[in-house]
């Protein structure tokens, strides 16, 4: 059984990767509350289950993980935001890696 290696969306791709995103790069003058209503728009389909925001110590930047109930919204908002700058910042959005402990 042969697969189109053009076809953007596989049969057995796992969709759901898009529904936790990593966000970094968040300049370190966004709030909490301001990057919230900047993903809030991406929730279309479903709500934004959790959200977690932190700010770095050491550097000027903040990073984020956002679980969204639909894998069709997070990729949408991956899809806009990664390498989007804000206040100067280029923010990088990609799927959330899952540790499983050996």
């Amino acid at each position: 059984k042969q697969t189109n290696s053009h076809m953007s969306t596989p049969p057995n791709k796992d969709v759901s990767i898009y529904t936790k995103l990593f966000v970094t790069n968040i300049p370190g003058n966004v709030s909490k509350d301001y990057f919230l209503q900047l993903v809030q728009p991406y929730a279309q389909h479903g709500r934004i289950v959790e959200t977690k925001f932190f700010k770095r110590v050491v550097s000027e930047s903040c990073y984020a993980f956002i679980h969204f109930e639909s894998a069709v919204d997070g990729e949408k908002c991956m899809d806009d935001l990664n390498r989007r700058i804000l206040h100067g910042h280029t923010m990088r959005v990609g799927p959330a890696s899952t540790r499983n402990p050996a």
